[in-house]
């Protein structure tokens, strides 16, 4: 514990934060992989579209041809991340 409270101090980080951080690590790989599957399924629509197709376009397809309703500012956050630009 000396060694993570001189490491935390070094990085000016509180010791509550840093164990914080270690305990959310699982739910971190699960979003992760969760991000991962939808933005499998916006680069489907996306290149179905061949790239003509935004967030609110890729919106409106998950909803009409998957039933799937996912927020604009995820898709947006997930194209950004995935580096889908609209052309």
């Amino acid at each position: 514990q000396r060694m993570t409270r001189y490491l935390c101090k070094l990085a000016s980080v509180s010791l509550s934060g840093y164990y914080r951080w270690q305990a959310a690590e699982e739910a971190r790989q699960l979003r992760e992989e969760a991000d991962e599957h939808d933005a499998f399924l916006i680069k489907k629509h996306y290149d179905a579209l061949n790239g003509k197709a935004g967030a609110l376009v890729v919106k409106m397809w998950l909803e009409r041809e998957n039933g799937i309703i996912m927020n604009h500012k995820k898709i947006r956050r997930l194209m950004r991340k995935y580096k889908l630009v609209a052309t």
